[in-house]
């Protein structure tokens, strides 16, 4: 949907950022480049593989890059708390549906009773096309 997709997109910056910041302040410049620690932010799937190409990384930046990714993680929900609360409230302003199917006039439900219609009260949109569309299929 499209609040997914902008959730990932939002959430995602927030925890490879995380990620990039806390690499900075904990490796130091001797053991890895500015475009390495890049690298290692923005290509999770492949940290094996950045790791074994800097000089030490398995025993120093490995551990530091799992306490990134955890930090980064954590700030990502963090920044996710707040848009929950709102969609949250958000769900007591929504009107609620019946799911019951409506069928035209003399016919009948489940329990062979007679099905009767009321689309004289409507308030939404969606509400006055049902009632347009029952009109017609009852004329």
């Amino acid at each position: 949907t499209l609040g997914g997709a902008i959730g990932i997109a939002i959430f995602g910056v927030v925890f490879t950022n995380k990620i990039y910041d806390n690499l900075v302040a904990k490796i130091p410049s001797q053991y890895a480049t500015p475009a390495q620690i890049k690298d290692l932010a923005n290509a999770p799937n492949s940290i094996r593989a950045i790791v074994k190409q800097i000089p030490g990384g398995e025993k120093f930046i490995l551990p530091v890059y799992l306490d990134s990714f955890v930090v980064g993680l954590r700030f990502a929900l963090y920044a996710a708390i707040p848009f929950a609360g709102l969609i949250f409230v958000f769900a007591f302003f929504c009107k609620q549906y019946s799911l019951k199917a409506v069928t035209k006039k003399g016919g009948h439900n489940e329990k062979n009773e007679d099905v009767k219609i009321d689309v004289e009260e409507t308030t939404t949109i969606g509400e006055s096309l049902l009632k347009t569309e029952t009109e017609e299929t009852l004329a």
